[in-house]
């Protein structure tokens, strides 16, 4: 029913530098601490990312953010600044989640199965989601040619400070609301996100592919999650169920990548999920976000991975008869 073409391309591990990703309330957190005196004295590290965060940045180096937050702590330590024990428990559990690394993966299919949409009409489908809208937005604006290994993108709203969530929690005092936009430092913002284009199982498939290196150092107790974000349309469709398969091949390659030394093919299917439509017009959009478990130990022995992934009919209920269009693909893992 379908072809399926892996282009062999190995990006080794030594070519993935990880960034930081910086939400909004790192952000607030960390002005609250440089405006302490209005100075900031032996703490250079702390002034460089302030200042990447004037210019609303979203990404810094990982060394950087490390180095900014212990300052942060010793300036803390000497102040009585408003919310100062908030504060600091914000940024411990930020700083925790610095050793959860994620890999947005450069995604590649067949050229007509791209749709695109206005950067505002994604917003406004993600308006209590800002984290995955950032990964979609990154996704879209870095992730064309090569995957971005990320630390510090975890969920993290239960511990944001009062004085942050009261300036931007919306009406009903559900935060996040009206937020900044965001650039990524790039020199232009992209008015449009693109997404793939995946039709049911019945139809015929155009699987999109991943390639990647496999991570070194994976924690022996922490999973490996391919997390999948989806959209779908207003197509006034009833809800239906919908199932992913995820095939693959693990490859070890020499140093140079040049020589395959061994390879071992997989495939696993995601639990069967719900798909509903937004209601309203014909341009709103719903998000979906799907996650499949990797097997850590089929990993062992290879240095590279090719995924590729597409629809198969769902093992209960009736299957949502339209398409769905994946917008971002990330790995999530733990160092060890």
């Amino acid at each position: 029913m379908y072809k399926k073409i892996i282009i062999s391309l190995c990006l080794p591990i030594s070519l993935y530098g990880t960034v930081a990703y910086m939400p909004q309330a790192l952000k607030e957190c960390v002005s609250a601490v440089y405006d302490i005196n209005g100075q900031i004295n032996n703490a250079q590290n702390l002034e460089e990312l302030y200042g990447m965060m004037r210019e609303n940045r979203v990404l810094a180096s990982d060394d950087i953010v490390r180095a900014a937050i212990k300052e942060a702590y010793g300036i803390l330590g000497a102040s009585n600044v408003r919310d100062s024990k908030a504060i600091k428990s914000y940024l411990q559990n930020y700083a925790n989640s610095l050793d959860n690394t994620s890999l947005l993966l450069a995604m590649q299919g067949d050229k007509s199965q791209q749709v695109s949409w206005s950067a505002s009409l994604v917003t406004q489908s993600l308006k209590d989601s800002l984290i995955t809208r950032d990964m979609i937005y990154l996704s879209n604006e870095l992730a064309g040619a090569h995957n971005i290994s990320l630390c510090g993108n975890v969920e993290l709203d239960q511990f944001v400070p009062s004085f942050v969530r009261e300036q931007y929690s919306d009406s009903n005092g559900r935060y996040p609301s009206n937020l900044p936009a965001i650039m990524f430092g790039t020199g232009v913002a992209s008015p449009v996100v693109n997404a793939w284009r995946m039709a049911p199982s019945d139809a015929m498939q155009s699987p999109v592919t991943m390639r990647f290196s496999i991570p070194g150092h994976l924690h022996p107790k922490k999973t490996v999650i391919l997390e999948l974000h989806f959209f779908s349309k207003q197509h006034a469709a009833p809800n239906g169920t919908a199932r992913l398969r995820v095939e693959g091949m693990y490859m070890g390659l020499d140093a140079d990548g040049d020589r395959v030394l061994s390879e071992s093919l997989f495939s696993v299917d995601s639990n069967d999920f719900l798909v509903t439509e937004q209601l309203g017009t014909t341009n709103s959009l719903r998000h979906i976000c799907v996650q499949v478990k990797l097997e850590k130990a089929m990993m062992k022995g290879f240095n590279t991975a090719f995924l590729s992934l597409m629809r198969v009919a769902p093992r209960t209920g009736a299957e949502y008869a339209e398409d769905l269009y994946l917008a971002a693909s990330v790995l999530r893992y733990a160092v060890q």
